[in-house]
């Protein structure tokens, strides 16, 4: 017989952001929300060593207003894919911001322990920008 209850379940940290935040070690696999109608918000991520394989975390937009989004990577390489209508390579050391007025767009973020490996989703090709 299969185990009920919290234990069994797939749960998700969330994490509701509506400033700036430095993500740290312990928050892997946290869910960031982050709400920009206040102003432009970045995360700061942890570098991927200090982080470690298999450090992950996932961050949504989950307003409309026109103020970015930014994933800080401390330039620290990326690899990836944004996925946005169609498909670009992600291979860069810069930010990802989140731009515009959309509602969902997200990047999941990932360490190699060497990298940040990145799946980012957007709308059309403007609104994640690596």
């Amino acid at each position: 017989m299969a185990k009920l209850g919290r234990y069994s379940a797939d749960r998700k940290k969330i994490k509701a952001l509506t400033a700036n935040h430095t993500a740290t070690v312990a928050e892997c696999g946290t869910i960031f929300t982050a709400d920009s109608s206040g102003g432009a918000i970045t995360v700061t991520l942890p570098s991927p060593s200090e982080a470690g394989k298999g450090w992950w975390c996932k961050v949504v937009r989950v307003d409309d207003h026109i103020n970015n989004v930014t994933v800080a990577v401390g330039g620290n390489q990326v690899y990836g894919l944004e996925i946005t209508g169609g498909f670009t390579e992600i291979s860069d050391t810069s930010d990802i911001v989140l731009a515009g007025a959309q509602v969902g767009l997200q990047v999941e973020m990932i360490s190699d322990g060497t990298n940040w490996l990145a799946v980012a989703l957007g709308r059309t090709a403007a609104d994640i920008n690596p």
